[in-house]
């Protein structure tokens, strides 16, 4: 077993340095460059950007500054931001709390929908509630989440004014304004205010494909013969979902969920944009516009060490939730 989970490892290393090197190809050959912001400067001499550019360490080929990349990176470091000169790794994680927060509200969401709705729909499968599940869940698939975003926005934040239209807080919000008894209360009522509509617009999505996910494998699973077996000694058909078939019916939801753990670090580019979300979808798109490599490999790598990370702990909870699967690496 120890021989197996070493070669998955090697295999993942591997993985990870051939993300870097395409990731690095890609960002070479695309249009522009770090000093382009500089070129209608008149204030900037060509001399001034041959500087700039000696000291970015642009002037070496490529194969140069992707190992010298590659050893700073072995060693912790991630390089410099070309925008504000600050370690990317504490730009990173700057914007890592604001990420986590809205991904891990969302996914709590999206659990807590996701599977009563489709333990519901597969339990009566064909009946009027199931279609309109289904209508609404592939509408859900097919909605693009900055239409969704923009629709939410223009209903609560501009029609009804309930919520607000973008940003993790009030700028003007001062929680010494309230009474002690009630500020906690305050607080937390500011934080959901902003959370709502970037968590909605990120959960429907989720929710649609997961109860989908779980109602196609719970039909399939309730047609094994030690359901009928459990069904025939007497067992309550709640009994029957929820302590035999859901517990293997739930293993293909847990692989896509797995799948989507990235998501919890990279952030939602499209919605963390729309909403004016700090986090780090949003400082991926600044660094892509201001051609900002350091951040963009940055956020790269991390992203493909989220998904292996995702793939592995998926494989280790697909066996946990069903003891007859055994890892074979």
């Amino acid at each position: 077993m120890k021989k197996k989970w070493l070669i998955r490892l090697v295999f993942s290393v591997l993985t990870l340095l051939i993300v870097s090197i395409l990731s690095f190809m890609i960002i070479e050959f695309a249009p522009g460059s770090p000093i382009s912001r500089y070129a209608d400067n008149p204030k900037i001499t060509s001399a001034d950007r041959e500087r700039i550019i000696r000291h970015l360490g642009l002037d070496k080929p490529t194969s140069v500054r992707y190992f010298i990349w590659l050893k700073n990176v072995l060693r912790g470091d991630f390089g410099l931001s070309y925008m504000t000169g600050r370690p990317v790794l504490t730009e990173i994680l700057a914007r890592l709390p604001a990420t986590l927060k809205l991904m891990l509200f969302s996914f709590f969401i999206s659990v807590a929908f996701a599977i009563p709705i489709g333990i519901y729909a597969a339990m009566r499968r064909n009946s009027l509630p199931d279609v309109l599940i289904s209508f609404i869940s592939y509408l859900g698939i097919s909605l693009p989440s900055f239409w969704l975003g923009l629709l939410l926005i223009y209903i609560f934040a501009v029609k009804l004014q309930l919520l607000p239209a973008g940003g993790q807080l009030t700028p003007w919000f001062d929680s010494s304004a309230f009474p002690l008894p009630v500020r906690p209360a305050a607080v937390f009522w500011e934080h959901l205010r902003h959370l709502l509509l970037p968590a909605a617009t990120l959960s429907f999505g989720n929710i649609a494909r997961w109860c989908q996910y779980l109602r196609s494998s719970l039909l399939e699973t309730i047609n094994e013969n030690y359901i009928r077996t459990a069904r025939a000694k007497g067992l309550n058909s709640r009994t029957v979902v929820y302590k035999h078939a859901l517990r293997n019916a739930i293993t293909p939801l847990i692989t896509v969920i797995g799948l989507n753990m990235p998501a919890f670090f990279a952030g939602a580019v499209i919605t963390e944009q729309i909403f004016s979300w700090p986090g780090m979808g949003q400082l991926f798109i600044t660094a892509v516009f201001a051609r900002d490599y350091q951040v963009i490999m940055g956020i790269t790598i991390i992203t493909a060490a989220m998904v292996l990370l995702g793939n592995f702990l998926s494989d280790i909870l697909y066996a946990v939730f069903d003891p007859r699967v055994e890892y074979r690496g």
